[in-house]
């Protein structure tokens, strides 16, 4: 699952599935694997506020939607051997310019 997904998700979904008993099945199936699975991994979260902050440090001006597109370029190319660092995160402001 991609780094994205965050802990409070599973209140989310059991709050769609009281609005929404139709899907209410596998909202339900998708919640319990989320929540089976809390604990059992690892990983680091980047977000906008982290992607933002680096611009300003550069002296570069990005708006959040621009943000978004730096973030996603980072989790499509990123590479699990040498993982995502804030060089990393420098680079890729630095290159969006």
């Amino acid at each position: 699952m991609s780094y994205f997904i965050r802990r409070e998700i599973p209140e989310l979904f059991y709050k769609a599935i009281k609005e929404n008993p139709e899907c209410g099945e596998v909202l339900n199936n998708l919640c319990t694997e989320i929540k089976e699975g809390a604990g059992k991994k690892c990983f680091v979260e980047w977000n906008i506020e982290d992607v933002l902050g680096v611009a300003i440090e550069l002296d570069i001006s990005i708006n959040e939607e621009q943000a978004i597109d730096i973030l996603s370029e980072m989790e499509r190319k990123q590479d699990s051997e040498l993982g995502i660092t804030w060089e990393t995160l420098e680079c890729y402001v630095e290159e969006y310019k």
